[in-house]
């Protein structure tokens, strides 16, 4: 049942209640016996990550396992949340009572940029914050540039545990190291805050001008690393140093309470004070709040296969990812254990377990059901850490292998990798030096036809030297017409790069767009990878703007068409410049995978 008030943006304080009756007239009872109109019922799912609001429950069954269907208000998408539909998976434990599969968290380990690891809330490097070399970790953020952070997607403020392996170099009072919230509502962590008779860390949690808080009995040593962790279960907050739990604090607000649509690490959500000095190894958030055996375990990671796809039966599929303790630190393959077990009809069969590495392949043979990949590691202390993916079989009739294309156009459009050869259009030629080459298109009819499967692509990156010119021209477009597309433009109304996705019977689409314009007459990179629910785009390999809750992938476009340099709008103007070491591939890449594919900057030629 629903409970709560609905149909108010992120303000909506909806939640689904379960009960169970004998008859279907009632009564209903919950777990502990009370009776649900006596204000019983036990909660199966309330607002958490960017699906604040959740109501209207209904039940499907498939040959895939159970889902439910539920409305509720995203808030990723608008800046009071957009209305929206969602399926959700639904398992029963052994008292026959439903669970939702809805739990998430983040996992930031700062490798490249502010990717999450888990696929969904992609962040966003601003004024100087940069990754830089560490010893232990390979690669930390760094925020001691004056005005540098990191913008979070908003979903990312709804969770219950918050998790943060930091260094800082300046005691200043009052440092942000990350900042959620709403105007004068937030929910922060304070390194350095002025506490009792001491300096020590204080996690903060406001509506109006007084806040609830917890601090630990210990201080932060200035260039040290330190583990920081905080959890909130609705009645009390829970406050780790390095692990240990230090204090315990009845605070039973939540970030429902604060509604954080603005969210940042190194500074204060709503302006530029209370920079942070410091570095970030590791940023880990939780939609449920951890226990302290949660706190301490490994973190692993799954590269491969990616949150949100799919498999192929009678086909190999790839498996790779990694581990890290709980302080952030890499741990060895050999303290990896893969499993794959294959879930349908109300059973579970483990299928295969592979020990010892962080690479490894399996056959998923199966139709029905869906498969559950499962990585766990474990440290020097026997703690033991898990993470797994969810992938249900590939029902499309599009190519179902997973592919990439290369196109380096050194003699025509030949894919380099075998299997997707493209084809030169009109005033499409190829302009070589030394055996070398790079496409040219002359903005009046030239373009290059690829192949239809291409129109399933995940992931596109590209070296362009535009010649500026009208707006919409096209780098990438696929689709099956003029409703049905999805495309990379070099340039909106506002000449900035554009990439927009739509299919006829899903409403208007979705757009994410760069925050400027490209530069004209030199090389600039610019790639487009959609990993689960988000749509990154990358300019020089930085992502430069990202927009969650994109719930179309472009195989839903019925791709029959798939072009470079030519739009599916027929009024549309043809790319004026050149191109190089074109990359397309069905796998939602990450940007360094897909930057290991083109020729680095130094091997491109001159043009024109």
């Amino acid at each position: 049942m629903n409970w709560g008030s609905c149909c108010d943006g992120v303000d909506s304080t909806y939640r689904i209640l379960a009960g169970r009756s004998d008859t279907i007239t009632g009564p209903y009872y919950d777990r502990s016996g009370t009776n649900m109109v006596n204000e019983g019922g036990d909660l199966l799912i309330e607002g958490s990550g960017n699906k604040v609001g959740p109501g209207h429950f209904t039940l499907r069954r498939t040959d895939h396992g159970d889902f439910f269907y539920i409305h509720y208000y995203d808030a990723d998408n608008g800046s009071g949340g957009t209305s929206t539909h969602g399926i959700i998976p639904l398992t029963w434990n052994e008292d026959g009572w439903p669970v939702a599969q809805a739990q998430w968290s983040a996992n930031y380990r700062f490798m490249t940029d502010a990717r999450d690891d888990r696929g969904h809330y992609y962040g966003l490097l601003h004024d100087g914050a940069v990754m830089v070399e560490d010893n232990t970790y390979g690669s930390v953020l760094d925020l001691t540039e004056d005005g540098a952070y990191v913008e979070l997607p908003a979903g990312v403020g709804f969770a219950r545990t918050y998790v943060a392996v930091v260094k800082l170099h300046d005691s200043r009072e009052d440092q942000r190291l990350f900042s959620f919230g709403q105007d004068d509502d937030e929910i922060t962590l304070v390194p350095f805050a002025q506490v009792g008779r001491g300096i020590r860390p204080e996690f903060q949690i406001r509506t109006g001008s007084t806040p609830k808080t917890i601090s630990p009995s210990e201080s932060l040593e200035l260039d040290t690393w330190t583990h920081l962790a905080v959890t909130l279960d609705g009645e009390e907050a829970a406050f780790y140093f390095n692990g240990e739990l230090q204090q315990l604090t009845d605070i039973s607000l939540s970030p429902l309470d604060i509604k954080p649509m603005h969210n940042v690490l190194g500074k204060h959500h709503e302006d530029d004070t209370y920079d942070l000095d410091g570095s970030i190894a590791a940023l880990r958030v939780y939609s449920w709040a951890l226990n302290p055996d949660e706190i301490v375990a490994p973190v692993p990671y799954i590269d491969h296969p990616a949150v949100e796809t799919t498999y192929t039966p009678g086909v190999d599929l790839h498996l790779s990812g990694g581990a890290d303790d709980f302080m952030g630190v890499p741990l060895p393959d050999d303290a990896m254990t893969w499993q794959v077990e294959w879930h349908h009809d109300q059973q579970i069969e483990r299928v295969a377990e592979i020990n010892g590495v962080a690479d490894s392949n399996v056959m998923l043979t199966e139709s029905k059901g869906f498969y559950r990949i499962i990585l766990s590691a474990s440290d020097n202390a026997n703690r033991v850490g898990d993470y797994h993916v969810d992938l249900y079989p590939e029902l499309s009739d599009s190519l179902t292998l997973p592919w990439t294309a290369r196109y380096r156009f050194n003699e025509d459009a030949q894919d380099d990798l075998g299997y997707l050869d493209g084809t030169l259009e009109q005033g499409a030629t190829i302009k070589q030096d030394n055996g070398e080459g790079y496409l040219v298109l002359d903005g009046v009819d030239g373009y290059v036809n690829l192949p239809q499967e291409t129109g399933t692509w995940r992931s596109f990156g590209a070296w362009i030297n535009w010649d500026g010119g009208d707006p919409w021209q096209r780098l990438l477009d696929t689709g099956s017409d003029s409703d049905n597309y999805a495309y990379v433009s070099p340039a909106n109304n506002d000449f900035h790069p554009r990439f927009r996705i739509r299919a006829e019977d899903t409403g208007n689409g979705f757009s994410v767009e760069g925050p400027d314009a490209l530069d004209t007459h030199e090389w600039v990179h610019v790639a487009v990878i959609l990993e689960g629910p988000q749509a990154i785009m990358f300019v020089n390999s930085q992502a430069v703007a990202v927009t969650q809750s994109v719930n179309l992938i472009p195989s839903d476009t019925t791709p029959i068409l798939a072009y470079l340099g030519r739009s599916l709008f027929s009024v549309d103007p043809y790319y004026d410049g050149a191109m190089d070491s074109v990359v397309i591939s069905s796998e939602p890449l990450a940007i360094n995978e897909l930057m290991n594919q083109c020729e680095p900057e130094s091997d491109l030629h001159p043009y024109p």
